[in-house]
């Protein structure tokens, strides 16, 4: 009989492994002899393809310098690839196995990776966003690239934003047709469903449906999202969803109605979007996560129905704040994961405070916005824990509740604790929670504190928009520290004391004029933010330090020596940066330095052989550049490039002859909007995708 873990077999491990968070899994990597079935756990779903930020064109976000504690707080997997030729790199280099599933941002990276690697999805389970043919009708020829790829791809598993009226033209063809209809040749989307959508187990639908679309789609989806209209609703009548449905989200109309859902017998997650006061849902009752978001629900109605809920998360809430809970029905529930509006926690004394499930693992208080018109409310937001013995709960979030009063002690329990009130947060309080790892701060401490001795498990704290001009931090373990929107007026020994422990800093916005010469950050520091102050000079700049901010300043800078060589992301957006600068920056030398965000300042030349070989991202959006020394192209490794709004339109110009040399083979994102390109130019530089496939 097996003693440890690794006495099972493989198969065995591999699938308790799939029950572990994210971060354990990141450690059980580098043990070497778990270290297959951790990746493979780790690595079983990838996404390829740019955020939401590529399509905004937001190139801050494009950099990706994300918010400091951002890996640590999110939990973030590391399983999302920006491009294909990054998960091929990954793949090729055996840094990760082949995934079982992969889901792509948009259709020209599912089409790209299979120009790469024709074979590389076979028996891969295969999921896209059809955003990219929102707006071609089922006959357009550009859809018949979709037939061109089914040789590639074994199972199309997900389609997230179908064309709605692709969905419905599919829909009434097989119902009249039957599953094998004999199409037009000029039918491409039409044919492309008829082959995918019976194995389809995810859909997203990009339109409001009727009950007699809902009637017709197939019944092997266990995962739907769609806008469902109210009219002709019958609550006697369960809505006629695919059977094996376990999770479902629905977006509700203004309408009156009553959803019947009740025949879900699989329905493990539910999400309701803008429901109001008028709406109401019946549910299964072996339902385990209830979410709301944007509108206004019954909360004992959703209890009564689903006795056996694990989580109920109720988010943004429109309407009235009318209390809805019925105390003693929740304090009765399985609940572990709780979010609820102020309102409901609204009592005029603690013997009237909400009593809460002793299984509670996470809760939630979330406050309202209100106008200046509004009454503010009576009562207050009451949080007892002396009538509620929490002794499991490991996460508090406090966002803004009013006439907030908390009584008794914090749990021991408590792992992560965030506390945006307009009450002062006592740092003794933290004496009762010895676990505590995660502190988030926000307008809630006293600026008569200078001294903050903080429990030894901690190793995230912000400390923002508290009016902060000297802190000096004792905390052995802390890596992850956010002081931004305070009042430094310098960082020096006698106004900062950070711990030698912190690996990533933020001191945004506090409008600081000076780092005084002698002062030193911890050299660990590997990400280190400045934006939004008055610098006219860097001092004291780790030499371990990757990723460095400093945008927004308020001054001139003198640049000469500031930076550290092994800087791999820069962002000096607005900075005031010009032409005489780039030559103090030296740039060149900074051979690691992979992201760089020169936008928004007064550069009219670019010389391209001042930038270092390794960039693979380059922003120079919002400057004056109308002077191009060099070819991008000569920087090898240059993947996007972002030169939006400059006056450079002679270089990206069809009658160039050396156009696409000029942005070199790599260039995969290219924003060069402003520039008086004409759209023919744009085509003709970047090539038609389609064409470029060669499938």
């Amino acid at each position: 009989m097996p003693t440890t873990l690794l006495d099972f077999p493989s198969e065995v491990i591999q699938l308790i492994f799939g029950y572990l968070p994210i971060s354990y899994l990141q450690k059980l990597v580098d043990i070497p002899s778990v270290k297959h079935e951790a990746l493979n756990s780790l690595y079983v779903n990838i996404t390829i393809g740019g955020t939401e930020a590529r399509i905004s064109e937001n190139s801050d976000e494009l950099l990706g310098l994300k918010r400091v504690g951002f890996d640590f707080d999110m939990g973030e997997p590391g399983t999302r690839f920006e491009s294909p030729l990054e998960f091929m790199d990954a793949i090729d280099s055996g840094r990760i196995p082949k995934p079982k599933e992969i889901i792509f941002d948009s259709f020209t990276d599912l089409a790209e990776l299979v120009q790469i690697d024709k074979t590389i999805l076979r028996n891969v389970k295969v999921g896209f966003h059809m955003g990219y043919f929102k707006n071609l009708p089922s006959n357009d020829p550009q859809a018949d690239v979709l037939l061109e790829l089914l040789p590639y791809v074994n199972v199309f598993e997900m389609f997230e934003d179908i064309p709605g009226y692709w969905l419905v033209d599919y829909l009434l063809t097989i119902d009249k047709y039957g599953p094998n209809p004999v199409l037009h040749y000029s039918e491409y989307a039409i044919t492309f469903l008829c082959k995918t959508m019976p194995f389809l187990k995810c859909l997203s639908i990009d339109r409001i449906v009727t009950k007699g679309v809902i009637a017709l789609l197939p019944r092997t989806l266990t995962q739907l999202s769609c806008s469902v209209e109210s009219f002709e609703i019958d609550a006697d009548e369960e809505l006629p969803f695919p059977p094996k449905l376990k999770s479902l989200s629905l977006i509700l109309q203004e309408a009156p109605a009553t959803f019947n859902i009740q025949g879900l017998s699989e329905l493990w997650e539910f999400m309701v979007l803008n429901p109001n006061a008028n709406h109401h849902i019946r549910l299964p009752p072996n339902l385990r996560l209830f979410h709301i978001s944007n509108g206004f629900v019954y909360v004992d109605e959703v209890l009564r129905q689903c006795p056996n809920l694990y989580g109920f998360l109720y988010k943004g809430l429109i309407g009235f704040q009318i209390k809805t809970t019925n105390s003693q029905l929740l304090a009765q529930s399985k609940i572990s994961k709780l979010i609820l509006p102020q309102h409901e926690f609204f009592a005029m004394n603690s013997r009237m405070s909400l009593k809460l499930p002793e299984t509670l693992q996470e809760l939630g208080i979330e406050g309202v916005v209100v106008d200046s018109a509004d009454v503010v409310p009576l009562e207050s937001v009451i949080l007892d824990f002396e009538r509620n013995k929490l002794e499991s709960l490991s996460k508090l979030s406090l966002l803004l509740p009013q006439n907030f009063v908390l009584i008794g002690h914090l749990p021991a329990s408590l792992t992560e604790l965030t506390y945006y009130v307009d009450r002062d947060f006592k740092f003794e309080w933290l004496q009762d929670t010895p676990n505590l790892r995660k502190l988030f701060l926000r307008d809630a401490v006293s600026p008569e504190y200078k001294v903050f001795e903080c429990n030894t498990q901690l190793e995230l704290l912000e400390m923002s928009q508290c009016d902060l001009s000297e802190a000096h931090i004792i905390a052995p373990n802390l890596k992850y520290l956010i002081l931004s929107d305070n009042a430094f007026d310098e960082f020096s020994y006698d106004t900062l004391t950070i711990p030698e422990s912190v690996i990533e800093l933020d001191l945004s916005y506090s409008y600081t004029k000076r780092i005084y010469p002698n002062y030193r950050f911890p050299n660990n520091i590997r990400k280190l933010i400045l934006d939004g102050n008055k610098f006219t000079e860097l001092h004291g700049l780790p030499s371990n330090l990757k990723e460095f901010s400093c945008s927004y300043n308020g001054s001139d800078m003198t640049w000469f020596g500031s930076l550290p060589s092994k800087l791999e992301i820069l962002r000096l957006s607005d900075a005031k940066i010009k032409d005489k600068d780039m030559e103090l920056l030296n740039l060149k030398e900074l051979t690691c330095l992979q992201r760089l965000s020169l936008g928004k300042n007064f550069l009219t030349i670019l010389k391209i052989d001042d930038l270092p070989k390794s960039l693979t991202h380059l922003m120079i959006q919002d400057n004056l550049i109308n002077n191009i020394e060099g070819r991008f192209s000569s920087l090898p490794n240059l993947a996007e490039l972002d030169i939006r709004n400059n006056n450079v339109g002679q270089y990206f110009s069809a009658n160039s002859s050396s156009a696409v040399g000029f942005v070199g083979p790599k260039i995969r994102y290219l924003h060069i909007k402003g520039n008086n390109i004409e759209d023919f130019d744009m085509m003709v530089l970047l090539g038609d995708a389609i064409d470029q496939l060669n499938l």
